[in-house]
């Protein structure tokens, strides 16, 4: 190269390079890189902006979901306290309006809950709507609304607090249980006591008539489960959850209502076998302690002659009496059903008044056929699902009710109670949560690597 001019020979051309031309290159390279790096920081920022407004839609929508199920918590609760000054229209426009207003966001919910529970949930609420329209245009039976509307709030309310509960303040919770106690002691140190079926019961604070007492009994169960739930959280004081748990406890007591104490204990049984199955080897001790009960229960009762329908107040009478009644009809009832309300008639065994089965599976035949049988047993296998198996002791006794007595399926208020109480047994205890904490915070190692960098 002489003078600045470089002679490159090429394989097809001779190529001159000056040093304006390659001052221009790399001023052409310097500008590209610059440009390249606009275009990164362009990128950046529309990705930054673009996280920054998902984040921000993320956050009202959790706001927005928080405040509608407090909101829905909220209305239960006023319906709970008010419910025996409000009359029967009064209260089933009240529910409606909840109702439709829950649907969006349980169906919210609905779509962000674990497949298995959106299949049995879903074959639950189709086997609703497939036996009430069979039963109407192909038996001819017309369903009852209010019985409708029950079935189809415990299914909503139902899904949207076991998709939705883990937004819940507890210490909201905590002082629902607080009103509801007091309200219930107020309302009995007010009101005398009542023979409802032949036993002195206290007031119902909650539901008149002769189904009041069952209806507060629910409730009183519910938020006992609830309370206990709480103090396992460590939402409650030692002494504000004896105070809650012992009120809630002798209202079970006093209202006598026997399937309530039955859900009771079966809730007891699996709490404990729960946290006994922790130990080593406790798991098989627990199941065959359960076995060996159940066994010797059996055994005790038929070696003692004990008249079970006697004490069942002639339920298997009138199981019997209702199963007959279900083999006799045509192959379109046995598999739509009647229409919901239709199980509520005079029978050869209760014949002084209409009462429905007293018992939620024997119901679901009669009024929704084979079909809504089906349907019942995927409600009540979601509700084992739920929670991933912790809420348990909750949904055994939300069955066993069922099982026994027309527990919690036609009692919306009751049954959304039980509904908070069996979301909480499927949350983490105390305990859990601070050995996830211990877990979660920085070892010694990591602070002096901290203190270190800094």
């Amino acid at each position: 190269m002489r003078g600045g001019l470089r002679i490159a020979f090429g394989s097809d051309a001779l190529s001159l390079d000056t040093p304006q031309s390659l001052a221009r290159q790399q001023a052409n390279r310097q500008a590209s890189l610059a440009m390249a790096q606009r275009v990164r920081q362009q990128i950046a920022a529309n990705l930054a902006r673009d996280a920054a407004v998902a984040k921000a839609r993320f956050a009202f929508q959790e706001r927005t979901s928080t405040l509608i199920l407090h909101g829905l918590i909220l209305a239960q609760l006023f319906l709970t306290i008010f419910f025996n000054l409000s009359s029967d229209g009064l209260r089933l426009v009240y529910s409606g309006v909840v109702l439709a207003l829950s649907v969006p966001f349980a169906w919210s919910g609905y779509q962000q809950a674990s497949p298995l529970f959106r299949n049995l949930i879903g074959l639950y609420a189709i086997s609703l709507a497939v036996s009430w329209m069979g039963a109407f245009f192909v038996g001819g039976h017309d369903s009852e609304l209010a019985s409708m509307v029950k079935e189809i709030s415990v299914l909503v309310w139902t899904t949207a607090l076991i998709t939705q509960a883990h937004r819940t303040n507890l210490h909201f919770l905590k002082w629902a249980c607080v009103s509801v106690l007091a309200y219930a002691l107020v309302m009995i140190a007010t009101h005398p006591f009542e023979p409802v079926g032949g036993i002195l019961r206290p007031y119902p604070f909650s539901g008149g008539g002769a189904n009041g007492p069952h209806s507060s009994a629910y409730l009183v169960f519910a938020f006992l489960v609830i309370t206990i739930q709480l103090w396992r959280t460590g939402t409650v004081s030692r002494t504000l959850g004896l105070l809650l748990g012992g009120g809630f406890l002798a209202l079970l007591i006093a209202y006598q209502v026997r399937t309530t104490w039955t859900m009771s204990l079966v809730a007891f049984v699996l709490w404990l076998s729960r946290d006994f199955a922790k130990f080593k080897g406790g798991g098989r001790v627990v199941s065959i302690a359960i076995l060996a009960g159940v066994v010797l229960l059996i055994v005790g009762v038929v070696a003692s002659g004990v008249d079970l329908n006697q004490i069942s107040s002639g339920r298997l009478d009138n199981y019997q009496d209702r199963l007959s009644r279900i083999t006799d009809r045509g192959p379109a009832e046995i598999f739509f059903g009647t229409g919901a309300g239709s199980d509520v008639f005079r029978s050869s065994v209760w014949w002084w008044e209409a009462k429905n089965s007293h018992n939620d599976l024997l119901q679901a035949t009669i009024e929704r056929g084979f079909i809504g049988l089906v349907g019942l047993l995927c409600f009540f296998a979601s509700l084992i699902v739920s929670g991933r198996g912790r809420a348990m002791p909750a949904a055994a006794a939300w069955i066993a009710a069922s099982a026994i007595s027309n527990g919690l399926m036609g009692r919306p208020n009751p049954a959304f109670w039980t509904g908070v109480a069996l979301c909480l047994c499927a949350a983490p205890s105390a305990t859990t949560l601070f050995a996830q904490k211990r877990r979660e915070a920085p070892s010694l190692a990591d602070l002096r690597l901290r203190t270190r960098a800094a």
